[in-house]
This record gives C-alpha cells, structure tokens and sequence, in this order.
C-alpha cells in the first residue's frame, strides 16, 4: 500500500516540473526523494530501536530525562519492544505540580534536552509533540515514539550546529555558507541577492517586540523560495523539533523564549562566546588589522610635529564665513585630542606605547593653554 502511494508520489513529479517555474523544479524533485526517504525510514522498527539505545546512552547521566529501554531479542524490522514507563501528558499542570516541577523549568529542560540531541550528539528525535511527552511522577521528562528520529553524519552536525549560531547571533554571511553547505540552497545561487534577502529578513525580524524560532524559520524559507532551494531531511527534522518543541515549551510557559535558552545553550556548550567574549573577540580582530597602521603612527607623528614646528603643515579648507584671520591655538588642540584617543586604542597594545601618546597629548595641551593665555 504505501509503495504504490510513493509510487504515486514519484509519477506526479514530472508533471508539476512541466509547469512549475525553473527554480520550482529543483525544489519539487528533491522534495519528493526526501519524502520517500523519510516514510520509508519511519516504517523501519529495527533503525528506531537501534536509535532509541544510543539516545538512552547519551542521556544515561542525566537523571531529569527517561528514555525507555528496548527490548533486543525480540525487536526487528516489523516490532520494536520498549520498557513501559508510566507518564503524564507533558501539558497537564496538575502533574507537573504534583511532581514538584515548575512549568517554565520544564519547558528549558525539553528545550536543552533536545538541543542536546541535535547539536551534541548528533542522534534526535524529531516528533516532540504533547503525545510524546510525559512527566513522570517523580518530576521526570520522559521522550516516546522514536519513529520521526535521525542520525547526522559528523559534517552535518557541524554544519547545523553552525546555521543554529548563525541564526542566533545573526550573522548573515554566516548564514548564508551554513545554507549552501546544508544544501538548502544551491552552489550556483546569487550570493549577493540572497544576502540582501537575508539582511531584509533580519532587518523585519528585529523590529518586532518578540521573535519566535517560528517566526525565524517562517520568515527565512518564505523569502528564498525565489532562489533554488530545498530542505533536505535532516534540515526539516531539525525545524520540525524546534517549531514544535518550541510549542510544546510555550504551552507550558507563554514567556518562554526559545532563543534566549538557544543561545544561553550555545555559550554553555562552546558553540558561541558570551557577550563580552564577542566582544573583545571583535576588539582583538580590529586591533590585529590596525596594527599595522598603528606602527607606523610614531613616525607619521613626528613627521607630521616637525612639519608643525618648522611652519610647513598646511591644512585647507573652505571656510563657511569670511574671516579676518585664526586661531593657531586650534592646531594644538585637535592634536591634543587625536592622541588622548590614539592613547585610547593603544592600551591594549602589548608594548606601552600609549606613554609616548600620553606624554605628546599632555605637551599639546600645554601648548593650547599656552597660546590661548597669550592669545
């Protein structure tokens, strides 16, 4: 029954290519073949048991998740035999209070749980739906229904692990690679169009009082199906869970926010730094850039203080209003400036050349004092 209806699915393909547009076509085949591959690997019980062990091992350390144990000798490709682990619906308050879990405390466990799965692991199950979750009476998340599951392969892993921190810190160059290497966009795409596209999405995304991993998702597929473009299996296994396990933990907390538990787990795991350690990462890729000029700022200096002293430096401009004459205490002054901020910056140069700055900033200073006294 369900080979004929794939059977069916495969013979509609080449009549919506006939009339879909050229960019369309790419996407309608490989829809199909990733279809196929998903209902085909659902109906295979001896992959889910196999899965359902490694999933218990990873999570064998940690006593807040339950994942039932499999039954080997009597499992195969048609039955998979598991442990029964009593449980309530995830979404009933009542047991939640009854085993001592708050609903917000909860939510942040499915969602760590299953970040865990995705971008740790590499091994998750894909259908979080209420169904598939209980609480135990002991105050346990426990995960059933292994059917919807997949394993990355380590290139994977690396590459989605990458569209998540992408995503999060809304980088869009970032971003862009991490859709080629997963294959939802082609090689062959316009990078430039797809980066306005992206800056656009990012850009509507931040004007709104709340962003949902939802609202992410819907927004970035929308916006490139003008492109080639696709979402092979395991990329759409991986939306589902967080469109869905998302929610799950909204039902449970209408506060929840999906992104800021996402991102709290990327810093935990390493994936990406804190605040601040971005930003003295940023700091330091801007000082070994500036490096070179700023080692060649003394001797620009001086040159640019003999120039000053022997009457030669010139600077001109188109004055805004006639005037009879000017200021010379005003030369002193923006260099006195300019290097109380050269100081700034070369603080965080290993060697202490911000003393020599310092020291030239003070002796300008006086001389704009000096000048303006006399003036």
């Amino acid at each position: 029954m369900i080979e004929r209806d794939l059977r069916v699915v495969r013979g509609l393909v080449p009549l919506l290519r006939a009339v879909a547009d050229e960019d369309q076509r790419y996407s309608i085949e490989n829809v199909a073949d990733d279809f196929e591959a998903i209902v085909l690997e659902e109906l295979d019980f001896a992959r889910e048991a196999e899965i359902m062990r490694t999933i218990a091992d990873n999570f064998a350390d940690d006593d807040r998740v339950r994942i039932p144990a499999t039954y080997d000798d009597l499992c195969s490709e048609r039955v998979v035999a598991m442990e029964y682990v009593e449980g309530t619906k995830i979404t009933d308050e009542d047991a939640l209070a009854e085993a001592g879990r708050d609903r917000t405390e909860m939510a942040t466990l499915i969602a760590r749980t299953y970040l865990k799965m995705g971008l740790v692991d590499g091994v998750f199950h894909a259908d979080p739906h209420p169904g598939n979750l209980a609480v135990t009476a002991d105050g346990r998340l426990v995960v059933y229904d292994y059917g919807m599951s997949r394993r990355l392969t380590e290139q994977e892993q690396t590459d989605i692990t990458r569209l998540y921190r992408h995503l999060v810190r809304r980088d869009i160059d970032g971003l862009l690679n991490a859709l080629i290497a997963l294959e939802v966009l082609d090689r062959s795409v316009d990078r430039a169009a797809v980066k306005q596209v992206l800056k656009l999405v990012i850009e509507n995304l931040e004007g709104r009082s709340e962003i949902t991993w939802r609202q992410i998702i819907t927004e970035l597929f929308s916006t490139l199906q003008e492109f080639p473009f696709r979402i092979p299996p395991n990329v759409m296994l991986l939306v589902r869970v967080g469109t869905v396990g998302e929610g799950v933990c909204r039902s449970l907390d209408p506060e929840f926010d999906f992104i800021a538990v996402t991102r709290s787990f990327l810093v935990d795991h390493g994936f990406i730094e804190s605040e601040i350690d971005a930003l003295l990462a940023d700091v330091r890729t801007d000082l070994r850039e500036s490096a070179p000029v700023l080692a060649r700022a003394p001797a620009r200096f001086d040159s640019v203080f003999g120039q000053l002293e022997r009457g030669e430096l010139v600077v001109k401009t188109d004055p805004v209003e006639p005037s009879d004459g000017g200021d010379p205490a005003v030369g002193y002054a923006v260099l006195a400036g300019s290097l109380v901020l050269a100081s700034a910056v070369l603080t965080f140069h290993a060697a202490p050349l911000e003393v020599g700055s310092a020291v030239l900033a003070v002796v300008f200073l006086g001389q704009y004092v000096r000048h303006r006294q006399t003036g």
